[in-house]
């Protein structure tokens, strides 16, 4: 009868493969070495998905901006829960820009919607002392991968190091103009990656 029991907890191990467990030290073992062995074979429910924020989706609708677009390029940012999208479309129209152009902007890079209008303020300043005017920064953000450049960086510091050590290497205003449009990532590196 002894023989059966033990036999009969011993089966799940051996589907396990942790058989041979037959010493009598192991024995109180064998109930919770069973248990984990069949709940590992149980599939784990995937982690629960957040919802897209239905008071975000309806600021930006009546923005104007293109939803798709902004769910192919940054899915993540429609969940969250604090968002500054009324603040970025204030700076920006204080910028001069219209909003048809501030709604391509936030469709194409939604990041900017997570963005201080402090830090926004301090990073429009860096890039006034490399361009003429508003209306120019404006331009520039209104091309196609342009934003990226703008928005991308949460680190103004770096951005202000990166602008005077590629100055210190002769770069002209017009090469950095290139850069920022081109090469955005170059701008948010930490200047020592781009040393090398």
């Amino acid at each position: 009868m002894a023989q059966r029991q033990i036999l009969s907890l011993l089966w799940p191990v051996r589907r396990c493969g942790l058989w041979p467990v037959m010493s009598r030290s192991h024995c109180q073992n064998i109930i919770t070495i069973s248990r984990f062995c069949s709940s590992r074979q149980m599939n784990p429910e995937p982690p629960p998905v957040h919802p897209e924020n239905e008071s975000l989706l309806e600021n930006l609708s009546s923005m104007g901006l293109d939803l798709n677009m902004a769910r192919r390029r940054q899915p993540g940012v429609l969940r969250k829960l604090l968002t500054n999208e009324q603040g970025v479309a204030y700076f920006l129209k204080s910028k001069g820009a219209d909003q048809e152009t501030i709604a391509s902007i936030i469709s194409r890079f939604l990041r900017s919607i997570t963005r201080s209008c402090q830090h926004l303020e301090e990073c429009w300043q860096l890039w006034r002392n490399i361009f003429k005017s508003n209306n120019e920064v404006v331009g520039i953000l209104s091309r196609s991968r342009s934003p990226e450049s703008f928005f991308r960086s949460s680190d103004n510091e770096n951005l202000e190091k990166n602008i005077a050590f590629l100055r210190s290497l002769g770069i002209t205003p017009k090469d950095l103009h290139r850069l920022l449009t081109t090469a955005p990532r170059t701008f948010s590196n930490s200047v020592e990656l781009n040393r090398i």
